[in-house]
């Protein structure tokens, strides 16, 4: 996750920058956050088959910005992710936030590997 934020060229954190101090200060929009949500696993004969993890990368920004949506939106065509979008005006805080949510997939290993 963090290789194809690097990519994207846009400051980024997990869940939520510190808050302002004296000794660090926020970046201006845009940003990113990203979440790792709950997972949404699939189970075969009585055990997860499938991990599925969900996940939301928000994009932050001041503006209504198609160009920086594409960079999000490219980085995730890279790594071959499926994703569908939301975008609010937050008014309290002057900015866009555009939601892309996805969810990865891992298969579980077999018994024998797991051992």
């Amino acid at each position: 996750m963090n290789e194809m934020l690097e990519r994207i060229g846009i400051p980024y954190t997990f869940q939520a920058f510190p808050t302002k101090s004296d000794d660090y200060t926020p970046p201006e929009p845009p940003f990113i956050t990203y979440l790792i949500g709950d997972s949404s696993n699939f189970f075969a004969d009585g055990a997860v088959y499938e991990k599925i993890t969900n996940i939301m990368i928000e994009l932050y920004t001041d503006r209504y910005s198609p160009e920086t949506e594409a960079k999000v939106e490219m980085a995730l065509r890279g790594e071959e992710i499926a994703w569908e979008t939301e975008r609010e005006w937050i008014s309290s805080e002057n900015m866009y936030q555009t939601v892309y949510s996805f969810q990865i997939t891992e298969e579980e290993k077999e018994d024998e590997e797991r051992e």
